[in-house]
């Protein structure tokens, strides 16, 4: 049996609040993987190197179209809103004048 080399984009609701959309695409950022995906998560996962660039079979290349999919959708304002509050502990006005500090529109 081959390998996955990477998430099918068509296995997951994407039609989810942007919450758990960010949720997402933070816990894949950090080398987990969301509870609520169990049911998708690869076996090997726990022993993929987070990046290989010799190979395709890593974390970095299995969550990377998922982890597009879901900055395309709710922009990359949302995801680094969830990182900074339920990371960072910041307030939401905090990540907004980290926002406006640095030009980031959306």
């Amino acid at each position: 049996m081959t390998k996955k080399t990477q998430l099918d984009l068509f296995e997951i609701d994407f039609d989810q609040p942007t919450e758990t959309l960010a949720r997402w695409w933070n816990t894949w950022n950090f080398w987990n993987w969301p509870e609520d995906l169990l049911h998708l998560k690869p076996p090997e996962w726990e022993e993929m190197p987070h990046r290989d660039r010799e190979s395709d079979f890593d974390k970095y290349t299995f969550v990377w179209s998922a982890m597009c999919f879901i900055q395309d959708k709710i922009g990359w304002k949302e995801c680094m809103r969830y990182h900074h509050i339920h990371n960072l502990n910041k307030t939401n006005t905090e990540f907004e004048k980290w926002c406006v500090e640095r030009g980031v529109l959306k």
